[in-house]
């Protein structure tokens, strides 16, 4: 029963099995996850003014590690016209 047991554990830290609430599960990597940025604009992020600010923009949070489609999703929203809304 004792040699079960051992060839059990050295199996499961062979194969890196980690079931659900053993000591083997503390070493799983969390799960990454996506952060969802909104830039509030007064005009749209395609206009010619405005390209070169959400460029730099991009590049900035690139240097910093996040990168949009893997880490990021940035939504860029206007007013339109009305400087209220």
């Amino acid at each position: 029963m004792r040699r079960l047991r051992i060839l059990l554990l050295i199996t499961v830290w062979l194969l890196g099995v980690a079931a659900p609430g053993s000591p083997w599960s503390a070493f799983a990597q969390a799960p990454s996850r996506t952060a969802r940025v909104g830039v509030l604009l007064q005009v749209p992020a395609s206009a010619p003014a405005v390209q070169p600010l959400w460029q730099a923009l991009v590049e900035g949070l690139r240097q910093r590690g996040w990168e949009e489609g893997r880490n990021l999703v940035l939504e860029g929203r206007f007013a339109g016209q009305d400087p209220e809304r």
